[in-house]
């Protein structure tokens, strides 16, 4: 898994793009635990990372392969928020939570037919800890 940090790389900073946001360099060569892919054919189309918690935790920065089609793309976010959700349950975790953008509507409609609700709107921050020096 750690060896498709830079697939996993073009997929996010692919997705945060589309608001107008570059990712900053990052090593992106340590994924394992913290990230799961989906994968067609040996070709991976969609990322998520996943943040442990209790009793509340997050997924990160859903990522899907632009270009699939709206059916595929849903696919892909089923099966990586399926395997999300039972990993954050078997861990213990009781609620999860996840920051959606405005733009993306397949995202949020998948979400919805599971049951998920809106909490707040808002907006994503980064801070690039490079910046601190050492």
């Amino acid at each position: 898994m750690n060896e498709e940090g830079e697939i996993v790389h073009a997929l996010v900073d692919a997705m945060t793009q589309q608001y107008g946001y570059t990712l900053p360099p990052c090593n992106w060569n340590r994924l394992a635990p913290f990230w799961y892919v989906a994968e067609v054919e040996q070709t991976i189309v969609g990322a998520v990372q996943i943040c442990i918690g209790w009793p509340i935790g997050r997924i990160e920065l859903l990522s899907v392969l632009p270009g699939l089609s709206h059916t595929n793309t849903a696919k892909v976010v089923k099966a990586l928020l399926y395997h999300v959700f039972a990993a954050m349950a078997r861990d213990g975790t009781h609620l999860a939570c996840a920051l959606v953008a405005d733009k993306d509507n397949e995202f949020t409609r998948v979400l919805e037919r599971w049951g998920c609700r809106f909490a707040t709107q808002g907006k994503m921050l980064y801070y690039d800890l490079s910046l601190l020096g050492g």
